[in-house]
């Protein structure tokens, strides 16, 4: 494979990511009232009411927080969903009897947003809690990388966002390199809930549970959020001049990420029940954009090869895959301004690699090979950030109140 004797095309006009911000912004709860509850209930034992009260201020200030894109998950509400998180872990740990704690949360990965689901005790609500962190940290990812392949005059864009990437870019690695990070991030937390949290609930949960409380779907997030931040680091190659080929394999394994997602949730449709279409609809069109944009750079390669004949032909048949998922993205306009611009991109490339073919090569366009895509296959180049649960450090009141 070259690496040097075409450079990566990086589609001037299209956006990396396609916006889906579902799991942060259709994300709900009711206000539990802990600190109320516990104080009618007089069993606090040693510990003081206020100190319930201080853990009820933390969940209001993370999970009862208005999830709308208005307001960016800035640092100060991802700390405060970590507080929130440990003194949580502390109660439990300290075999508080929580059976009367009642929760209510809403299910955007069933597609049923506006429905809340009643959970019952700590830990459940614990798992949720973390699922709202881990959706924060992704919408924070995705907004940062809008805001930095935009431009931060984006007028849908919060204020906060466009700050981030403008502080971001001043960097050495940038705001594309921190959006990434931010998904790894998520990705660490899904893993921990789909590895670990969510494991200890089973059979534990109402019939009516949010998919979120099921270990599938957090599987399932995971990998969309590793195959998001692998379309960034594609991106980014691009950006920087990387070769062609490399830059295919790269476009190539966040397409796989995404294709496996979609597997993920076929082999566990009976555990997750009723699931977003919007979400299989982003899976699709997502895995389906990157392959083309795989097939777009490993066109340069072909020509630079002197394979033109092959390379118009695998732009011909990238254009053919946007074209299936601009049918599949109907009725999402956001969604189908990223497919359009991304065609602009691949007849730009077609009609370079035209020009030379037949000026340079004598070549006639050749369609459907099997040399459309790279050889060595796809070259997955993130992983995620593995979440390790600590201790409430920003909140010294409450840890000491509640003990080790």
């Amino acid at each position: 494979m070259s690496t040097s004797g075409a450079q990566a095309s990086t589609g001037p006009h299209a956006g990396p990511l396609l916006r889906f911000l579902d799991p942060w912004e259709q994300l709900r709860t009711s206000d539990s009232a802990i600190g109320t509850l516990l104080g009618r209930r007089g069993d606090q034992g040693s510990f003081r009411l206020e100190t319930y009260r201080d853990v009820d201020a933390l969940r209001r200030a993370t999970c009862l927080k208005q999830s709308t894109i208005a307001e960016f998950p800035t640092m100060e509400h991802l700390e405060s969903f970590e507080q929130y998180l440990s003194c949580i872990r502390q109660l439990i740990r300290k075999e508080v009897d929580d059976s009367k704690f009642k929760f209510s949360w809403s299910s955007p990965l069933s597609g049923r947003p506006a429905q809340l689901s009643k959970l019952s005790g700590l830990a459940q609500e614990h798992a949720m809690a973390a699922t709202s962190m881990a959706a924060a940290l992704r919408a924070a990812g995705c907004l940062l990388a809008e805001a930095a392949t935009t431009g931060s005059a984006a007028s849908d864009l919060p204020a906060a966002v466009r700050a981030a990437a403008e502080s971001s870019a001043s960097g050495s690695a940038g705001p594309l390199a921190d959006a990434a990070t931010f998904l790894r991030r998520a990705a660490g937390v899904f893993t921990w809930l789909a590895d670990d949290a969510l494991i200890r609930l089973m059979g534990k949960l109402p019939t009516d549970r949010p998919t979120e409380l099921v270990p599938a779907a957090s599987a399932c997030m995971a990998r969309i959020c590793l195959a998001e931040a692998q379309a960034l680091t594609a991106h980014r190659a691009g950006q920087r001049g990387t070769g062609a080929g490399i830059t295919s394999a790269v476009h190539l394994g966040a397409a796989t990420l995404f294709e496996d997602a979609i597997k993920g949730l076929k082999e566990k449709s009976a555990e997750l029940g009723t699931l977003s279409e919007r979400l299989r609809r982003y899976l699709a069109i997502s895995g389906g954009l990157q392959r083309a944009r795989a097939q777009r750079n490993w066109s340069l390669e072909l020509l630079a090869k002197g394979e033109a004949g092959q390379g118009e032909g695998v732009c011909m048949d990238a254009a053919a895959g946007v074209q299936q998922c601009m049918v599949v993205a109907e009725g999402e306009e956001t969604w189908k301004r990223v497919l359009a611009a991304e065609l602009d991109d691949i007849e730009a490339c077609r009609k370079r690699i035209e020009k030379e073919r037949i000026g340079v090569y004598y070549q006639s366009v050749v369609r459907k090979t099997n040399n459309s895509l790279p050889p060595g296959g796809p070259k997955v180049l993130v992983s995620a950030i593995p979440y390790v649960p600590g201790a409430c450090q920003s909140s010294p009141e409450v840890g000491q109140a509640l003990g080790p």
